[in-house]
């Protein structure tokens, strides 16, 4: 068998081609180090389920103030979430994550009630899911006020499983702001 020789040109190429390659590779991980700690990617199964799109990036930490229309990234606190409704809601367990619109933010006026759910005076929507959480409407209608460091957060589809139902998140539970991929 003969061995491959290679002309000196062909040595340089093949040298500059596993130094750009090796280089290459190390930016790559380099920035999927970088964007893994500073983002996620989340996808629902589902599109359409609380918000229109199946797909969201989203900061892993805060970096400005949230602000109303914001997607905000979330843990859910499930005691919480299961003391809005008479049935288990398994699928619910704490740190399961939730992307939401921020509908009101601290000081914003929130009435939930047979006409619907109203954020200074802006309606959102009905309570559409309210027999599958196995309560009267009449559990969920209140008037308050968004308390300092803390969201109202709204998902835009008529039959989100949101703030409506189990109320304001603190602030310390939001991830990051989000943005729709699909």
């Amino acid at each position: 068998m003969k061995a491959l020789t290679l002309s000196p040109e062909q040595r340089r190429f093949a040298k500059r081609s596993m130094l750009a390659t090796v280089l290459v590779f190390a930016l790559g991980l380099v920035w999927q180090m970088w964007f893994t700690q500073h983002w996620m990617i989340a996808f629902s199964p589902t599109r359409g389920l609380c918000l229109p799109w199946r797909g969201l990036i989203a900061e892993t930490s805060l970096t400005q103030p949230v602000v109303r229309g914001d997607l905000v990234w979330f843990w859910i606190d499930a005691p919480q979430i299961q003391a809005s409704s008479a049935t288990p809601l398994p699928q619910f367990k704490d740190g399961f994550k939730f992307g939401k619109m921020v509908a009101g933010v601290a000081g914003d006026s929130v009435e939930v009630g047979p006409n619907g759910v109203f954020v200074n005076g802006r309606y959102w929507g009905d309570l559409d899911v309210v027999e599958k959480l196995g309560r009267e409407p009449a559990y969920y209608f209140r008037r308050e006020v968004v308390p300092a460091g803390h969201l109202f957060l709204l998902g835009t589809a008529p039959h989100s499983f949101d703030g409506r139902y189990w109320g304001f998140v603190p602030l310390t539970r939001v991830i990051g702001r989000a943005e729709a991929l699909l």
